[in-house]
C-alpha cells in the first residue's frame, strides 16, 4: 500500500482552509457554515457547547428531501468548530443546506463560483461566478508544516459574463503568488455563510516506489507529468500519459514504470494553466533498527527531514553537518509495518523515501569510532606483539550491548568481512565521559601490519553488526610513531 501523506506532513488541505476562512468572518450572534463546493465538506462554528447539531442538503431538481441528511454532531465548547464529511455525496451550486440544533436553524443556497486559473508569472488569479455576484478571495501563505497565517483578502465582482479576476499583483502591498499556496474563493450571504472553492494542486514524488501520488487539481482538469534529468541532453526524459483530475481535489496516482526517479530529477505537474515543479532531494532511510527503536538517514547538512514510523508516530529531524540524521527512539514494533521520511519544498511539493523490513530497506547504521581512545593524534606503534584498542562510541542510536561483539572486524573499507577480528573486547568504559558505556575492542597488532592496514594517514573501518543483523559501520585516522605527526 502506497503512504502518500503523513499525519506529520499536516499538508495544507481544503478542510484547513475553510477553518482559516472561519477564523477571519464576521463576529456575529448566529452560528455560521461554510460548504465547500469542490471538496465534498461541511464546516460549522458558533454552536452552544453540547448543542446536536444536524446537516441536511437538498437537491431541488429531485423529489427526495433532504437528498442527504448527516449523523448527529456534538458541538465542542467555546464555539468551536467541526465539521462534516459529505462521503460520496457530490454537493453542487444550487444545493440547499441547511444545519440545525433543533432550536436555531441556519441555511445556504451553495452558489456557482469557481476558481478556473492561477497566473503564478503575472500574479492573476481568475474565476467564475453568476453575473456581477461579489467574490472574496483569500490568500493563505503556508510554511510547511504548519500554516502560518492569512497573507490578505480581496473582494471583486463578477462581469456580466460572469467571470472574474484578482489582480494580486496590482494590490497596494503586492503579492507574488507560487504553487502551494492555499488560494480560496467564496460567496458570502447575507447571514455570514458561505461557498467556497479552493486551489492548491500538491504532490508527492515516491523515490522508492516510482511513482508520483497529486491532488487538490480542479475536477476534470487533464494533467501530464513531465521529468527531466539535468544531466542528460533530453528534455524531458520521461512524459506520462494525461490524466483527468477526479472531483472535489481528490488524489491520483502517476506510476512511473521502468522510469527510475533520482535526487536532482525536475518533476512537473501541469493542467495546461498551472505548472507546478518539485526537485528531488537526496533523502533517504539507512536502518530501521528493530532493537533500538531508531531509525536513521541521510539528506543533505542542516535540511529538514519528516519521519512518520508508520503508526502515527512522527517527528521532525535535521541533518547533521555530515548529513547523517536520527530519529526516535520508537517502540521497536511499530518500525515492522514500515513508514516514510519525506522533504518537502517551500510550496509543499515532497519527496518520499518509504521503507519496511520486508523490503530489506536496512542497511548500515553509521556509528562514532575512536581509535586508542583519549590520543590525538591515533599514534600506534608497529610491533610484533601487542594490540591496538578502538573504541565504538554509544549514542541515542546504539545500545553497544546489542553489538554482536563476534562480528566486529577492522579493515581498510567499508565492506564486512575479510578484516581482522576483535581478540578482545568490554563495555565497562565510559572513554568520551558523555554517560554512556562504550564497546572498546582490542585488534592484534602484528596482525594489522601484515594486512597491510599500518600506512601512516591511513583511514581504517570498524564493521560490524548488531544482535537484529543490522551493520554498523565507522571509520577514523591513524598515523605511525616517528612519523611527522607522532613524536
Amino acid at each position: 500500500m502506497h503512504k502518500r501523506i503523513s499525519i506529520m506532513g499536516c499538508v495544507l488541505t481544503a478542510v484547513a482552509l475553510l477553518v482559516m476562512l472561519a477564523s477571519v468572518a464576521p463576529a456575529n450572534a448566529l452560528p455560521n457554515f461554510a460548504v465547500g463546493v469542490n471538496t465534498n465538506s461541511v464546516w460549522t462554528w458558533g454552536w452552544p457547547a453540547g448543542a446536536t447539531v444536524i446537516l441536511t442538503i437538498d437537491d431541488p431538481t429531485t423529489p427526495t428531501n433532504p437528498g442527504y441528511e448527516s449523523d448527529p454532531k456534538t458541538a465542542p465548547p467555546d464555539g468551536e468548530g467541526f465539521g462534516f464529511d459529505l462521503g460520496s455525496f457530490d454537493v453542487q451550486p444550487g444545493h440547499y443546506v441547511e444545519l440545525t440544533d433543533g432550536l436555531t436553524t441556519e441555511h445556504h443556497t451553495v452558489m456557482d463560483v469557481a476558481l478556473t486559473w492561477v497566473d503564478y508569472d503575472d500574479d492573476i488569479v481568475y474565476g467564475t461566478a453568476p453575473s456581477e455576484t461579489e467574490v472574496g478571495l483569500v490568500i493563505i501563505e503556508t510554511h510547511f508544516p504548519y500554516i502560518e497565517h492569512f497573507k490578505d483578502d480581496a473582494a471583486t465582482t463578477a462581469d456580466t459574463e460572469g467571470n472574474w479576476h484578482v489582480d494580486l499583483g496590482a494590490m497596494s502591498m503586492g503579492y507574488n503568488i507560487i504553487p502551494g499556496m492555499g488560494i480560496e474563493a467564496k460567496w458570502t450571504d447575507n447571514e455570514w455563510d458561505f461557498t467556497s472553492f479552493s486551489w492548491d494542486p500538491t504532490f508527492n514524488v515516491g523515490v522508492t516506489s516510482d511513482d508520483v501520488w497529486t491532488w487538490g487539481w480542479p475536477a476534470g482538469a487533464t494533467v501530464i507529468l513531465t521529468i527531466d534529468d539535468p544531466t542528460t541532453p533530453t528534455n524531458p526524459d520521461y512524459e506520462s500519459d494525461p490524466q483527468t483530475a477526479p472531483p472535489d481535489g481528490d488524489g491520483f496516482l502517476f506510476d512511473l514504470g521502468s522510469f527510475d526517479v533520482q535526487p536532482g530529477h525536475l518533476v512537473t505537474l501541469s493542467d495546461g494553466m498551472t505548472n507546478v515543479p518539485h526537485e528531488v532531494t537526496n533523502v533517504s532511510v539507512t536502518c530501521a533498527s528493530a532493537y533500538t527503536g531508531i531509525l536513521t538517514g541521510t539528506a543533505e547538512p542542516d535540511t529538514v527531514v519528516w519521519v512518520d514510523n508508520g503508526h502515527g508516530q512522527n517527528e521532525q529531524v535535521t541533518a547533521d553537518e555530515d548529513g547523517n540524521w536520527v530519529a526516535g527512539p520508537f517502540s521497536p514494533h511499530d518500525l515492522y509495518e514500515g513508514g516514510s521520511a519525506q522533504q518537502r519544498d517551500q510550496v509543499q511539493n515532497g519527496t518520499l523515501i518509504s521503507w519496511s523490513f520486508a523490503d530489506e530497506f536496512c542497511v548500515s547504521i553509521p556509528v562514532e569510532i575512536d581509535i586508542k581512545p583519549g590520543s590525538d593524534p591515533n599514534c600506534i606503534k608497529v610491533s610484533k606483539k601487542g594490540s591496538t584498542p578502538v573504541a565504538i562510541l554509544a549514542s541515542v542510536a546504539l545500545d553497544v550491548n546489542a553489538i554482536d561483539v563476534s562480528t566486529i572486524q577492522i579493515d581498510n573499507d567499508d565492506v564486512p568481512g575479510g578484516g581482522i577480528a576483535c581478540v578482545k573486547s568490554s563495555t565497562k568504559k565510559d572513554v568520551n565521559k558523555d554517560g554512556l558505556p562504550d564497546l572498546v575492542c582490542h585488534f592484534s597488532t602484528p596482525d594489522m601490519d601484515s594486512a597491510g592496514l599500518l600506512v601512516d594517514g591511513n583511514t581504517l573501518y570498524i564493521t560490524g553488526t548488531l544482535t537484529d543483523g543490522t551493520t554498523i559501520i565507522g571509520s577514523d585516522i591513524i598515523n605511525l610513531a616517528g612519523g611527522p605527526y607522532c613524536f
